[in-house]
């Protein structure tokens, strides 16, 4: 049974791309090509040997894939697609990306997002037909940063006592936060609960 998805039986799906929220030819698929170019690589670094023995490698992670998009178009559609190369600019409103890329190589290759590194200026290839080049880089968003465990202390009878008689309030039903209590007198103050600490009195 012949294969749907080669390039052979499905021509248009392949000869068009999608970006973001943008495909790639607009309007009519007949007035414009996208050609996709995905190469993938992996880190390898190759430790020097001593004497006649062979280097040493080692595997140092995956390399964000690199993507090549080639955009060729008629005079047809050309306001259209400067709709769509302002959408993708690296320099236009919505920065290069990330954007997630819809394209038959694309799933080959298993990369669901890309960031536009670079845009080409056009190339008039004739009169009437038009070519720009978007190199970008497979997007693999940083891992979360855990958030650090804030433990709350515990607010000592003692200091309830002492906070209880400087507010004139009993602070054990004031559901005051306990960094209030780290604070002292001072972080009443900035409540608003006490009014500003005279001067210390001289020995």
């Amino acid at each position: 049974m012949a294969s749907t998805k080669a390039p052979c039986n499905n021509r248009e799906l392949h000869d068009g791309v999608g970006v973001g929220a943008v495909t790639f030819p607009p309007l009519n698929p007949l007035e414009g090509l996208a050609i996709v170019e995905i190469e993938t690589a992996q880190k390898i670094d190759e430790q020097k040997a001593s004497g006649t023995d062979k280097a040493k490698t080692k595997r140092n992670g995956r390399e964000p894939a690199k993507v090549k998009i080639t955009l060729r178009w008629t005079f047809r559609i050309y306001d259209e697609v400067q709709e769509v190369l302002a959408y993708l600019d690296p320099n236009g409103p919505n920065n290069g990306g990330p954007f997630a890329l819809v394209h038959p190589k694309a799933e080959e290759r298993r990369i669901k997002d890309i960031v536009v590194k670079t845009m080409s200026d056009r190339k008039d290839i004739t009169p009437y037909l038009y070519e720009v080049t978007l190199d970008a880089t497979e997007w693999n968003p940083p891992k979360e940063v855990s958030r650090p465990v804030v433990i709350t202390p515990k607010i000592s009878q003692e200091w309830r006592e002492a906070l209880t008689a400087a507010v004139g309030k009993n602070f054990a039903n004031s559901g005051l936060p306990a960094s209030v209590a780290l604070g002292g007198y001072d972080g009443l103050v900035d409540l608003g609960l006490a009014g500003p600490r005279g001067p210390d009195p001289k020995p």
